[in-house]
């Protein structure tokens, strides 16, 4: 039905039938929705004909504020974030206020970048991002905010997020802080229900463009891992994975050494060292089963388009008994010279 249609058959319709059409269409719209375009308030204080949205255009100006006084209202919402003052009630943040949090957040992070194209202290500039990227992720895991995902609702990606810290710390660090605070970006921050752990280290590898840069992401991979290893347990965590006493570990841990694993593993592949990548694979990839640890690395060999390989290491391990869609991509291998469009 087009506007015009519509307008015509509201004419038609009395009190009582549009107070229950708008009662009815009203629940129809999703509660982020509503905060959003602000529906509420629309409702109580309804625009003139001319105005199109029920959210006020914002005054444009070609004020660039600089960091230090971004920085403070970064701190702010930081520290009423991890309060959860954005989500319970308190007398920090109205309950008016509380679910605009996304439009502060996403205002912050416009900010910051028009500071940084303005060139206001890059490297102030990158840690405030930071701030914000850390506690948008940490909302991930913790409830912060109304909102199930905090990305999807301030309207920017995490991995869109994460390309930008990278690019940034790639163009303004030293190159061993860059590739050193891009790896602990990865593995140290949860993830939103849209996003893999494999996509941000696709995107942190595409920055490693010298092999140099790859040799040194390779070297460092070895240093956070001892670290990782030496980090303590939280007393709360429940461990897993136990060959004995002393291999326990917590899921957490043991995500953070895989993933590890696999930037090293795509360090090594990009330098075209596929042998020493594979036996850094098998060395450091944590899975009691030895059958899903080859499944595990086939797949990563399969996103590299690395057909002998794959070849190689479905043919040496069959006496694991690999799954039938291992054995089914050795099959087509061999048949048509040439790797499926999907494993």
């Amino acid at each position: 039905m087009k506007i015009g249609e519509l307008r015509d058959f509201i004419k038609t319709h009395n009190k009582e039938q549009l107070e229950y059409l708008v009662a009815e269409l009203y629940k129809l719209i999703p509660n982020d929705k509503k905060v959003d375009y602000n529906i509420d308030e629309w409702i109580q204080h309804p625009s003139d004909k001319n105005e199109k949205k029920g959210v006020k255009k914002p005054v444009k100006t070609n004020k660039i504020r600089n960091i230090q006084e971004i920085a403070k209202e970064v701190e702010s919402f930081c520290s009423n974030a991890y309060a959860q003052n954005y989500l319970l009630p308190n007398q920090s943040i109205s309950k008016k206020e509380r679910p605009k949090w996304r439009f502060v957040v996403k205002s912050l992070y416009m900010e910051i970048q028009a500071a940084l194209d303005a060139g206001n202290h890059p490297l102030a500039c990158v840690k405030e991002l930071e701030k914000l990227y850390e506690v948008m992720t940490y909302a991930c895991d913790w409830q912060l905010f109304s909102a199930y995902d905090s990305f999807e609702s301030m309207g920017i990606g995490q991995s869109e997020f994460f390309r930008k810290l990278v690019t940034l710390y790639r163009n303004n660090k030293d190159l061993n802080d860059f590739i050193r605070e891009s790896i602990r970006l990865i593995i140290d921050n949860p993830l939103n229900r849209y996003t893999l752990y494999s996509e941000l280290i696709e995107i942190f590898i595409a920055q490693c463009n010298t092999n140099d840069l790859l040799a040194l992401c390779f070297e460092q991979v070895g240093i956070i891992r001892k670290d990782v290893l030496q980090e303590p347990e939280k007393e709360s965590v429940v461990l897993s994975y136990s060959k004995g006493n002393k291999n326990e570990m917590s899921y957490a841990k043991r995500e953070k050494l895989n993933n590890l694993t696999e930037i090293g593993f795509k360090a090594k592949v990009n330098l075209f060292e596929y042998e020493i990548a594979i036996a850094f694979f098998y060395e450091h990839y944590i899975e009691r089963d030895p059958e899903v640890k080859l499944y595990i690395l086939v797949s990563l060999l399969f996103d590299n388009q690395l057909k002998s390989h794959i070849v190689s290491e479905i043919e040496s391990n069959k006496g694991l008994k690999p799954r039938k869609t291992l054995l089914n991509l050795l099959q087509y291998i061999k048949v048509n010279d040439d790797l499926p469009k999907y494993m």
